[in-house]
């Protein structure tokens, strides 16, 4: 028998058979039209004679030759498996033969075996789907069309007799003594048994008639528990590992049908069925017209005048029965067929028990365990995975979560694998493969939305559940694949996008990778919630409004939320809308959300025809990705800007550069004033002038009076004007109307003498140049910063002007356009290494912890420090006293050859003080010349050459004399010794 197990072929079907069963169970031939193949005239003598000596009799004898006869009939299996199968569901021989068989054999038989074998190989599952899609695509047989309703009806009544009492005993005794044997003594031929029997309970789960009963038995015959025990494998056994798939599919295909919660509707269903089967009973008995049809002719008594009516039904003849009701019932319109939905297997009270009791088990003792080794075996891609694996692991899971969650007590240790990042990483994984793949597999989406569904309920029970949550969104790939299922309009993708939505609503902002993940960028639930208030969207949850599901709040929340929240009611203004709603308010008016929407919906939209008359036109039209929002009160949410450091920034004035007294810069501030307009330089007088009147009189400081909007725009944005008045003492109180600053001249100032030096630099202006008075007045941005050291144009931060004379000066170097870019490039560098720095600390700091602990000795340390600085120094000072001829960086040139002796050599302008270095050039440059008539070698790569100092021009006006940039003699030198200047 260990060879003949091969013969069974251990396969796997991912769709279930399409019961099409008419309820005949004898003959072959289904119409007229169809022929038996001719096969048959060859297998039906030969499976007769071979069944006929499998024993009879009552008791039941198995004949001398059984054991024969049994391989004989897996012999003709093998040759065709199809008509085999038929022919014993002619002969009835599983009924008459095997299982009578069964039970009078021992358990360690051979026989016996031989039979569990035969009688697994004729349950198997029979997946006509499949099947007539081998012979479309198989020209072949293009003529042939077999049906398959016999033997559907065939393993109807085989799960029937085998779970008559008895029998599943017997068979699982044969499996005890395989089981009872130590791993180490178990034999190929032990494995072999195990799994025809665990694939025995699988046929038989997969018939979706007498479930109730087949539950009942398992329990019975302790089956129930030898499935939980090879779930757990608390041991380990590998022999157990290998049959996880198996134990997997039997437990789907037992609650395919069954619902998870045992709801208030899922008990009274059954009392519903019965309610409506008497209301079917209280019908009045039909006539004896009934049967050829009926039809009457009415005429009413109380009016003469109305025209006699025809009913065709023969409830008119009963006496009971109004003929006017009749006659009203027809005019009315039919009712809209009922929408079909997937059949559910209703069981019995009983085996309902019995069911829960093994989940229960199944989810305290073997749910974790057995989840992480089937996640190891498919990432470990082991032969027996197949894809209908996945899709059954991905529907029982989310059963059971949904079984979790049900329960009062909810121990969420029991579930914890589904937490884990291999099974999540698993599901989505599976999901986008099925979204990327053509055709896409819209069974493997549906089902992986229902598992992250109950995986985001599961999340909102556990106490760390704001860590969960940032990991979803900084995966992202939840976020888009329940926008994807949703325009998809996948089966559970509203219940999804419902949830999800619900728990991240009211979360601050975080960070999501980018797709492809390279990089990452900031993520909000408003930007994500906004993705849904699209056309695509809409019609999604319209059509699924459509078919008035149970329950309404998932849908009507997703659209209460387009709706009223994101104020988006325009995407509902259409004609086709509008009469959905129509038909919704007649058929569900108890509804009573879904009424208050409906009506919000219409007050928004007569709203809108107010406003815009052309609305009636365009509800016409369909909605395109943004012309909803002009017939919607919605509005654009702007972006949050980042957060920066808070910096005061002024408006740009203009300064005075250092080194002037205050009196040299009042006269170069006028004398650039009067440049530009002289009645301002005029109305600065009359300033002070009214001022000093108003000083006089003891009535507190003189604001300065605004007689035109030309001296309101002055004194706010002119930035002479605003010079001159600072420095004549004024100041800025606050802003006025428009935004105008309001100037005044305090209290105890000298306005006399600012007076008095206006009018002597307006008589006789200052003795400088236009060009200069240009070049002495520049402008800077001061920033509320006590760290800032510079200014943002390169000039040095100045000091407030004092009021009076003779202050002091400080003198600054004159920054360069070169300077000013190097060290606008350290600023930039320096820069982008903090923002590094910034990012590098926020990604790590959860893995950072503080130390008290000590890092040795600073002293010591920072004594070390300053050797080395002083080290690195030698080099410099050692300069001056390298050999003639020697390079800086201790590398002696070779002299040239007499043939390079005459070479041209440019001359270069320099100082007397320079001359030293001269020599040093010109003999750098002869033993460069050796260099190309010598042996080749590799040189180092030469140092970045310095730029040359540039030499300022003769001085010619004191005011630049002290901030001219010095250039020493040695930097210069050291300049000239660069290869790379010689031309």
């Amino acid at each position: 028998m260990a060879g003949e197990h091969d013969v069974l072929d251990i396969s796997d079907d991912n769709a279930e058979a399409i019961d099409i069963s008419d309820g005949e169970q004898e003959g072959v031939e289904i119409d007229g039209n169809y022929k038996e193949p001719e096969e048959y005239a060859t297998y039906r003598p030969l499976v007769k004679r071979v069944v006929d000596a499998l024993g009879g009799g009552t008791p039941y004898r198995p004949g001398d030759s059984a054991y024969a006869c049994l391989k004989d009939l897996k012999r003709l299996w093998r040759k065709d498996d199809d008509i085999v199968a038929r022919l014993l569901w002619e002969a009835r021989t599983m009924i008459k033969d095997l299982i009578p068989m069964l039970l009078v054999l021992d358990a360690e038989d051979k026989r016996a075996v031989a039979t569990v074998d035969l009688i697994t190989a004729m349950t198997w599952p029979v997946d006509v789907a499949a099947e007539l899609k081998e012979l479309d695509e198989n020209e072949e047989d293009a003529d042939v069309r077999p049906e398959y309703t016999h033997l559907l009806a065939a393993h109807d009544a085989y799960k029937t007799a085998l779970c008559a009492p008895k029998v599943l005993e017997a068979i699982f005794a044969i499996l005890l003594p395989p089981l009872a044997k130590p791993a180490k003594e178990r034999s190929p031929r032990d494995g072999q048994v195990i799994n025809v029997i665990l694939h025995l309970y699988r046929n038989l789960a997969f018939v979706k008639s007498e479930s109730s009963s087949y539950i009942l038995r398992l329990k019975a015959t302790h089956a129930t528990d030898l499935l939980l025990t090879i779930a757990a494998n608390t041991s380990h056994d590998p022999l157990f590992s290998s049959f996880n798939t198996v134990v997997l599919e039997t437990l789907y295909l037992l609650t395919r049908f069954v619902p998870p919660a045992v709801t208030e509707a899922t008990k009274s269903s059954l009392k519903n069925l019965l309610a409506a089967d008497a209301e079917l009973k209280k019908r009045p008995a039909a006539s004896r017209h009934s049967r050829f049809g009926t039809t009457i002719q009415v005429t009413l008594k109380n009016s003469a005048a109305s025209k006699p009516f025809v009913l065709h039904r023969g409830q008119a003849v009963d006496p009971k029965t109004s003929a006017t009701s009749l006659w009203d019932l027809s005019k009315k319109a039919r009712a809209r067929p009922p929408r079909e939905v997937p059949v559910e297997e209703m069981l019995t009270p009983s085996a309902d028990k019995a069911l829960r009791e093994l989940i229960t088990g199944f989810l305290e003792g073997a749910f974790n365990p057995f989840i992480s080794e089937i996640i190891k075996d498919i990432r470990a891609e082991r032969p027996k995975i197949n894809e209908g694996d996945h899709l059954r692991l991905m529907c029982f899971s989310t059963w059971v979560l949904a079984f979790f969650l049900s329960r009062p007590e909810r121990d969420l240790g029991l579930i914890a694998e589904i937490t884990e990042r291999t099974w999540v990483a698993w599901v989505l994984r599976r999901i986008r493969e099925a979204l990327d793949d053509k055709p896409k597999r819209l069974g493997e989406v549906k089902a992986g939305v229902g598992a992250l569904t109950q995986l985001i309920l599961v999340i909102e029970q556990l106490e760390d559940k704001d860590t969960f949550v940032r990991q979803l969104v900084y995966n992202g790939e939840t976020l888009d694949i329940s926008f994807d299922a949703l325009k998809l309009r996948i089966d559970g993708s509203i219940r999804l996008a419902y949830e999800l939505l619900r728990v991240l609503e009211g979360s601050d902002k975080m960070i999501r990778r980018k797709k492809g993940g390279e990089g990452e960028i900031n993520w909000s639930f408003e930007a994500f919630e906004s993705k849904f208030v699209t056309a695509e969207i809409t019609a999604a949850l319209l059509a699924h409004l459509s078919t008035t599901p149970k329950p309404m709040k998932y849908v009507l929340s997703l659209m209460h939320r387009q709706v009223v929240k994101l104020k988006a009611e325009g995407l509902y203004f259409n004609v086709s809308t509008l009469i959905l709603f129509q038909r919704l308010l007649r058929e569900l008016p108890k509804e009573k959300d879904l009424v208050k929407f409906i009506h919000f919906v219409l007050r928004q939209f007569f709203k809108g025809l107010e406003t815009y008359d052309m609305l009636l036109v365009e509800a016409f039209f369909p909605r395109t990705r943004g012309d909803w929002k002009k017939f919607s009160s919605w509005e654009d949410q702007k972006k949050e800007k980042r957060q920066r450091k808070e910096k005061i920034a002024v408006e740009k004035e203009l300064h005075v550069k250092d080194g002037y007294s205050w009196k040299e810069q009042m006269g170069i501030a006028l004398k650039a004033l009067q440049g530009k307009d002289s009645e301002l330089a005029e109305w600065v007088k009359e300033l002070l002038t009214q001022a000093v009147a108003w000083l006089k009189m003891d009535k507190g400081g003189f604001v300065v009076p605004i007689t035109s909007d030309e001296r309101g725009k002055a004194v706010t944005k002119d930035a002479h004007l605003k010079l001159v008045l600072r420095l004549c003492g004024f100041k800025i109180d606050e802003e006025g109307v428009d935004g105008e600053l309001q100037w005044s001249f305090p209290e105890g100032s000298d306005a006399e003498r600012y007076l008095s030096v206006v009018t002597e630099f307006l008589e006789t202006p200052i003795e400088i140049n236009e060009e200069l008075v240009s070049k002495t007045t520049r402008r800077r941005r001061k920033v509320a910063s006590s760290s800032s050291s510079s200014d943002s144009d390169g000039e040095a931060n100045y000091e407030e002007v004092s009021d009076g004379e003779g202050g002091k000066t400080r003198k600054k170097k004159i920054k360069t356009k070169k300077s000013r870019r190097k060290r606008d490039d350290a600023e930039a560098t320096e820069k982008r290494k903090r923002k590094e720095k910034e990012k590098e600390q926020y990604k790590s700091a959860q893995f950072i912890e503080d130390s008290d602990e000590e890092y040795g000795d600073m002293e010591s340390f920072l004594k070390q420090e300053e050797e080395r600085r002083l080290n690195r120094t030698k080099p410099a000072n050692m300069y001056a006293e390298r050999p003639e001829g020697m390079r800086s960086h201790g590398t002696k040139k070779r002299k040239k050859k007499a043939e390079d002796d005459g070479a041209k050599r440019k001359k270069r302008k320099s100082t007397a003080a320079e001359s030293d270095a001269d020599v040093d050039v010109e003999m750098a440059a002869d033993s460069d010349a050796d260099d190309d008539n010598e042996e080749q070698v590799e040189a180092p790569p030469k140092p970045r050459p310095r730029p040359k100092p540039v030499l300022k021009a003769a001085k010619t006006s004191p005011i630049q004399e002290e901030d001219e940039e010095v250039v020493h003699p040695r930097k210069a030198k050291r300049l000239l010794l660069t290869d790379d200047e010689e031309e």
